[in-house]
C-alpha cells in the first residue's frame, strides 16, 4: 500500500481490510482476483473532463457500463470524456490500471461522483492506489474517508432506469405491468434481439 494512504487513513481512524493479490490492469482481472472477497461491492473508477476542463473521479458499480449523456446531465456539464494519464498522475498522483477512489487524497482540482449503488453498500473494495490489493471498507469507513476530503462531492444515481409498461398479464387482462430495467439490460436485449433476428431470418441476395 502507498505510505501516504496508509498514513491518512490511520490519520482519520479509517478501518479496512486489505486482500492482497496479482497485479490487476482491467476491470475483468480486478472482478476474477475479487472472487476471494465474495461480499465486496466491487467498484471501478473513471478519471474524466469536460469541455471546460472540468475533472471528475467517478466510482461506480464494476458491472455497470456508465451512460455519459446521463452523467452529463447530472453534473450540468458539456462534453465528457477520458481525462489524460498526464493529468491522472498532476492530479491523483495515480497510473492508468491504479485508478482509485483513494486517489482523492491527492486531488487538487477534482470532484468525486459516487454512484449510489456503491454509497449504499454493506461492503466496498477499491484499490489502494496500487493495483496489487484491494482494501475492503464497510460504509461507515467510507463515510468517514469522503468526508474526510475537501473536494467536491456527488453522491447519485448514475445507471437511469427505462421504464416498458404492458396492458396484460395472463391472469388478468386489464391489470397493468411495470418492468424496470437499468440501461445496460435494456442495451443487452436490444442486442440479442438483433442477433436472433440475423440468425433466423434468411439471407437475401440483392441482384
Amino acid at each position: 500500500m502507498e505510505k501516504t494512504l496508509r498514513e491518512y487513513l490511520k490519520k482519520h481512524k479509517i478501518k479496512y481490510k486489505e486482500h492482497k493479490h496479482p497485479a490487476v490492469f482491467t476491470v475483468e482481472e480486478s472482478l476474477k482476483a475479487g472472487k476471494q472477497m465474495p461480499e465486496v461491492f466491487h467498484t471501478k473508477n473513471l478519471f474524466l473532463q469536460d469541455k471546460d476542463k472540468n475533472l471528475f473521479l467517478v466510482c461506480m458499480d464494476a458491472h455497470e457500463r456508465l451512460d455519459l449523456k446521463f452523467l452529463r446531465q447530472k453534473l450540468k456539464t458539456k462534453k465528457l470524456s477520458f481525462a489524460s494519464s498526464e493529468k491522472l498522475k498532476e492530479q491523483l498522483n495515480l497510473t492508468p490500471g491504479s485508478v482509485s477512489i483513494f486517489g482523492m487524497i491527492h486531488a487538487k482540482n477534482v470532484s468525486l461522483v459516487i454512484d449510489k449503488k456503491v454509497w449504499e453498500a454493506k461492503k466496498v473494495g477499491f484499490h489502494p492506489n496500487i493495483n496489487t490489493s484491494t482494501l475492503e471498507l464497510a460504509h461507515e469507513s467510507l463515510e468517514r474517508f469522503v468526508n474526510s476530503l475537501n473536494s467536491e462531492k456527488l453522491i447519485s444515481n448514475l445507471c437511469p432506469k427505462i421504464i416498458i409498461r404492458t396492458d396484460r398479464t395472463f391472469s388478468n387482462p386489464v391489470k397493468r405491468q411495470t418492468i424496470i430495467l437499468t440501461n445496460i439490460t435494456f442495451y443487452t436485449i436490444i442486442k440479442t434481439i438483433r442477433k436472433c433476428i440475423r440468425t433466423t431470418l434468411p439471407s437475401r441476395r440483392i441482384r
